[in-house]
């Protein structure tokens, strides 16, 4: 046999054990299976990240819809009144319809306006679904919703003022309602060792202290049929003061862009629902 005869079984093509002359190991069919996967894993982690990091960027509300908005006589009053002006703000989780078209966050409430201001933020594809839904031919080109306050006391607060915004797929109202009285609204929860009969009394009271907040489509307002309803207020929510020293170190102006409500027409109440 020849010295020789062996020669080429190194680069045999049909052998699986190739051998890697820069690193000095052998290349095997199992360890580039092995590779292949390792770093399609990790590649699909980044990019499962990346996808989660962006939503939650993209779904962070544009800086006008955080901020507190001044109207006329909320300009003057913190202008005027520095030191005393007070504005609070409601927190409270999951403010999210249940079909997921609208939602609402960045809740405040100025007593001494008794004004009430709300983001609302709703997704393009609420749009589609309003079109699907009213069976239009197209996007509306108009303001598409008309936003209501209600709160368990059998009042409706109907007039408000807004400044739009838009981030991504994500569009973006700030109302704001003058007039909602909060004090009649706010109750303190019982103690921890409250009695079984104190609970139920509170109980009792405290199913009328709310607020929520109704969205009609434009063309379709009938009041005891919203088409989408978020709480902003409860006896739950919690409550902190805002931080207005950014606010009083000059002399605050109107907030820009603050537009009156689109003009609509409310319908007329089936007999039904005006006799429940």
């Amino acid at each position: 046999m020849s010295e020789y005869q062996n020669f080429d079984d190194y680069n045999d093509n049909n052998d699986d054990n190739e051998y890697n002359a820069l690193s000095g190991k052998k290349i095997t069919v199992g360890k580039i299976i092995k590779k292949t996967l390792l770093y399609s894993l990790r590649i699909s982690a980044f990019l499962v990240i990346a996808i989660l990091l962006w939503r939650i960027f993209s779904g962070e509300p544009p800086k006008n819809m955080k901020e507190l908005i001044f109207t006329e006589a909320t300009a003057q009053s913190i202008t005027e009144n520095p030191d005393s002006f007070i504005a609070y703000h409601y927190i409270h989780e999951d403010n999210l319809t249940p079909d997921g078209k609208f939602a609402v966050s960045h809740v405040y409430y100025i007593p001494s306006e008794k004004q009430v201001q709300v983001t609302v933020r709703y997704n393009n594809s609420t749009i589609k679904k309003l079109v699907q839904e009213y069976s239009l031919s197209e996007e509306p080109a108009f303001e598409p919703f008309i936003f209501t306050l209600t709160d368990g006391l059998g009042n409706t607060y109907t007039e408000y003022k807004y400044i739009s915004g838009k981030r991504n797929m994500y569009n973006y109202r700030k109302l704001v309602f003058d007039g909602v009285d909060f004090s009649s609204l706010i109750i303190e929860e019982p103690a921890f060792n409250a009695t079984d009969e104190e609970v139920e009394a509170f109980e009792e009271i405290a199913k009328d202290k709310y607020i929520v907040l109704n969205v009609y489509y434009k063309n379709d307002v009938l009041l005891s049929k919203p088409y989408g309803s978020l709480s902003v207020f409860d006896y739950s929510y919690y409550r902190e003061p805002l931080d207005m020293s950014k606010y009083t170190k000059k002399s605050q102006t109107v907030t820009p862009g603050l537009s009156e409500h689109t003009e609509y027409t409310v319908k007329e109440e089936p007999a039904e629902t005006t006799e429940n």
